[in-house]
């Protein structure tokens, strides 16, 4: 059995000097060899001579794990821009294998989703080894449109946009349905509210920044047209929206709505803006749970993380409604999409006789303890969070031997995103 000594070395990384600080924009916009970074709406440009794809930049990711660290991504390319002065990068390319990088966002395991616009298709990046696997294939409800598309933290789900609609592809599955249709042009860029976990979207023709909560329904951020031609949007350390638009503009659209303030022009290049990205803060870490547990003995069992995710603390992850005085187990794995061979989330149920019971992460390395003396009671470990910020991320999962179903309990998953 594997211990969490094992995942301390899993966690070992090193870090840069800061040229990239918290709140500073990457920009992209249909370039070869060009991206710029807004630092307090000053612009500075990078060139990195060539993308060695097919065609122009379409999207830009910031990398937390690699915070001096832009990935880029269009026709035929993604490549990693590493910041190494003011105005100088290094660039290594990751993948051909692509069509069209259309939007980028990362998964769980730091892999990069994909909305490719040229094969119509959710491609998926593995930037250790350059792989890509199609996530879906042959035709599809969206048709031949896809323009968008991003990954939801909350839930694990990828929803995608393309001429007037949304498709959400639930976590686990490779099959869209429908989630909002009738939006009045092409989706040019699909992101995540961090406080809610709602979709937000910017629509092109329509000139909307929209929000779509989890029933569909549509909410209009700003006044239609207050933006003309939005193209990319991102949320900032403030929570406010970044959108991109014409002639290399970025503006700033407060939280709760209103009007729109120019925050800065990219100059790298200087045209339409087709993609932008918010370097965030590496001293906090986070934390979302996702899937859904199954019964203990006090009901479903939910495990989620006390404490503060900074460096030198110790956080609790903590699951409840389980019976006193019983043996349980967190599991901790590097991945909750495969554990061998087999996908994630993996039902349990006709081996152990459980009802409704899932896997959702790798077992990489296990922890035991003992629930509580509480009715209904919890299971609790602790983890220390190292004092050098790592930027590494793992997923959490508990399981409890008692009197419940199959005789034993099984909770959510949880995604730990350290500083």
């Amino acid at each position: 059995m594997a211990n969490l000594s094992h995942l301390s070395l899993l966690l070992l990384a090193t870090s840069l000097a800061a040229q990239v600080a918290p709140g500073d924009i990457g920009v992209t916009g249909f370039s070869m060899s060009e991206f710029g970074v807004l630092t307090g709406g000053t612009a500075t440009g990078y060139n990195i001579g060539s993308y060695g794809g097919t065609g122009t930049s379409q999207s830009i990711l910031w990398d937390p794990s690699n915070p001096q660290s832009f990935v880029g991504g269009g026709f035929g390319f993604v490549g990693r821009a590493t910041i190494t002065g003011s105005g100088t990068a290094s660039y290594a390319l990751l993948s051909t294998n692509l069509g069209t990088a259309a939007q980028m966002s990362f998964d769980f395991a730091g892999n990069v989703v994909i909305a490719d616009a040229g094969v119509d298709q959710v491609q998926i990046l593995d930037v250790t080894t350059g792989t890509v696997t199609p996530l879906t294939s042959g035709p599809q409800p969206w048709g031949t449109t896809v323009n968008a598309g991003g990954f939801s933290s909350f839930s694990g789900d990828i929803v995608v946009g393309n001429q007037g609609d949304l498709y959400r592809i639930p976590f686990g599955s490779a099959t869209p349905v429908l989630y909002a249709g009738g939006l009045g042009g092409y989706i040019s860029n699909v992101i995540f509210d961090i406080a809610t976990g709602d979709t937000i979207c910017t629509v092109l023709q329509a000139n909307r920044l929209l929000r779509i909560d989890s029933t569909g329904a549509q909410t209009d951020i700003m006044t239609p047209g207050a933006i003309v031609g939005p193209n990319a949007v991102v949320q900032d350390v403030n929570l406010d929206w970044l959108v991109g638009a014409g002639s290399g503009s970025v503006y700033r659209v407060p939280y709760a709505g209103g009007a729109p303030v120019l925050e800065g022009l990219n100059t790298a290049p200087s045209g339409t803006v087709s993609g932008v990205a918010v370097a965030l803060s590496t001293s906090s870490g986070s934390w979302n749970a996702y899937g859904q547990g199954c019964a203990g003995t006090g009901g479903n069992v939910t495990l989620s993380i006390t404490g503060t995710l900074q460096p030198g603390q110790t956080i609790q992850h903590v699951s409840d409604n389980h019976a006193p005085g019983m043996v349980g187990v967190a599991l901790f794995g590097l991945s909750n999409t495969i554990f061998l061979g087999n996908p994630l989330p993996y039902s349990v149920d006709p081996l152990l006789g459980t009802s409704g019971c899932n896997l959702y992460a790798a077992i990489d390395a296990t922890q035991i303890g003992i629930t509580g003396a509480g009715t209904p009671a919890t299971l609790s470990f602790s983890i220390n969070i190292p004092s050098t910020p790592t930027g590494a991320s793992f997923f959490l999962q508990h399981a409890c031997f008692e009197s419940a179903g199959g005789a034993t309990s099984w909770s959510n998953g949880v995604v730990l995103q350290l500083p």
